[in-house]
């Protein structure tokens, strides 16, 4: 039978290292780590910078649509006060006309009284009168 011969390599420790040397040390893998540190860094506060400068503009943008809203509001509440108080003066107007016509009745009903009174004496007195004079 025939032995087949399989190329087979000694490995020895030459070779190991020979092969070891295509692949990063130790010391290359940690340069290469805090180089893409580094550069990570500097990306990122790239970054944070772009992110507090729109943070800038949409806090401005915020406050100035605020202010606007803000005066709006103003112009609305100056409207409603304007109304409010057209309302009172018209309410005060009203007010004094009920007013009047309470102190007239008051006094109308006090001088019907008052009629009514003299008018019950007179018919006394008419009653008394053609009494006397049916008896005369």
């Amino acid at each position: 039978m025939k032995s087949k011969s399989n190329s087979l390599e000694v490995i020895t420790k030459e070779y190991l290292k020979k092969q070891l040397s295509k692949f990063p040390t130790k010391e290359e893998l940690k340069k290469e780590l805090k180089s893409l540190e580094r550069r990570f860094d500097f990306k990122l506060e790239g970054f944070k910078e772009e992110i507090d400068e729109n943070a800038k503009k949409y806090r401005y943008d915020v406050l100035t649509r605020f202010e606007k809203v803000n005066k709006e509001f103003e112009k609305v509440d100056d409207n409603a006060r304007e109304y409010r108080d057209n309302i009172l003066t018209k309410l005060d107007e009203v007010m004094s006309e009920l007013e009047t016509g309470r102190q007239e009745r008051t006094l109308e009903t006090h001088q019907y009284s008052e009629i009514v009174e003299k008018v019950d004496d007179h018919e006394k007195r008419i009653i008394h009168m053609e009494e006397t004079q049916k008896a005369a």
